[in-house]
């Protein structure tokens, strides 16, 4: 006969927590199925599933993990490229550049176009431009600024080539787009010339150029040419008045 190491009142004990444990081992070995018919997996089978699917995760590129995501948002702003002579392209209708005063658009024409093969309509807020061969206008939209339609213009060169050339009615601005709806460049990104900037008067010049620094600073995170100015002010101030406490003040 083969004695317990246990006395008698803890044997009822020790039975039932061994029960208990072998229980709860095989019910790691239970396959369930949830209501599609597809096996749920518990215990030590879902730890394994986890663990799989976490490295796989690791050895993943962190871009394409980016990517399946769908944050992508910050590597395309990083990537991103100046716009080509500050402006872009709309696929299958037209190119377009432009300068602080003005915007320059390009159409491709079929060879040997006349100018009373097409019409085109300028407005303050609206573009128009048709070939007379064509029912469908090839634009027919209205612009995302306002123009000066006495001092635009447009001719034929080359027989194959719509150039139109818009005076911009605020000239201390860059155009994301020409015509609503259209895509959009990052004027953050337009670094003028200085050639450019040469050409301007000076009142016009101190202008350009406060608005290029404060445009810098801002994406540095840095303050802005009037937030230095008072800033610069405070200080003269508080030397001014050093009974004054300012420990509180704060800038807005």
């Amino acid at each position: 006969m083969i004695k317990s190491e246990y006395p008698k009142d803890k044997q009822k004990e020790v039975y039932k927590r061994k029960t208990e444990e072998s229980k709860s081992k095989s019910d790691d070995d239970v396959i369930e199925l949830d209501k599609d018919g597809f096996t749920v997996p518990s215990g030590a089978t879902a730890k394994n599933e986890i663990m799989n699917k976490e490295i796989e995760i690791e050895r993943k590129p962190r871009n394409l993990i980016r990517e399946e995501s769908g944050d992508m948002s910050d590597g395309k702003k990083e990537n991103e490229l100046a716009p080509v002579e500050n402006g872009g392209t709309v696929k299958g209708k037209y190119t377009w550049t432009q300068i602080l005063s003005e915007v320059n658009i390009t159409i491709f024409l079929p060879e040997k176009t006349r100018s009373r093969d097409i019409t085109v309509t300028i407005k303050k807020k609206h573009l128009r431009v048709k070939l007379t061969s064509q029912k469908t206008p090839l634009i027919d939209a209205p612009l995302t600024k306002m123009i000066r339609t006495d001092d635009s213009f447009w001719s034929i060169e080359d027989g194959n080539k719509l150039i139109l050339n818009l005076q911009k009615l605020n000239t201390m601005e860059w155009w994301d787009s020409i015509c609503e709806g259209d895509p959009k460049i990052n004027v953050q990104k337009i670094v003028p010339e200085n050639s450019k900037l040469s050409d301007l008067d000076g009142e016009t010049r101190k202008t350009v150029e406060k608005m290029m620094f404060d445009q810098r600073q801002k994406q540095m995170g840095l303050p802005t040419s009037d937030e230095q100015e008072k800033f610069a002010m405070f200080e003269k101030f508080k030397k001014s008045h050093p009974e004054m406490d300012f420990s509180q003040c704060k800038f807005s």
